[in-house]
């Protein structure tokens, strides 16, 4: 006998799936109030906002302790800080 065949699905709208992917790897982690996410900023005005180590070390130990996909641990930081957009740079 043999088995019925698997059904096929078709993603038809791409940003929401992205979008959702990113959600998944949202969490809320409790930290210390006094951590400083973001370093001083620059006497130079061109120059963006800069994370701080521990920030960006944090986000990494989550990631690898995970084990997320790229779009997973986006939407894990993005859920944890605000993080400068890949393709603008403005802070959102």
């Amino acid at each position: 006998m043999s088995n019925p065949p698997r059904a096929r699905y078709r993603t038809t709208n791409w940003p929401a799936y992205k979008a959702s992917l990113k959600r998944r790897g949202s969490l809320i982690v409790w930290l210390h109030s006094k951590l400083k996410w973001q370093s001083p900023l620059s006497d130079r005005v061109d120059r963006s906002a800069v994370l701080n180590d521990a920030a960006i070390h944090l986000c990494l130990i989550l990631n690898c302790m995970f084990g997320l996909d790229l779009r997973q641990a986006t939407g894990l930081t993005e859920s944890l800080l605000k993080v400068p957009h890949s393709s603008t740079g403005k802070i959102g």
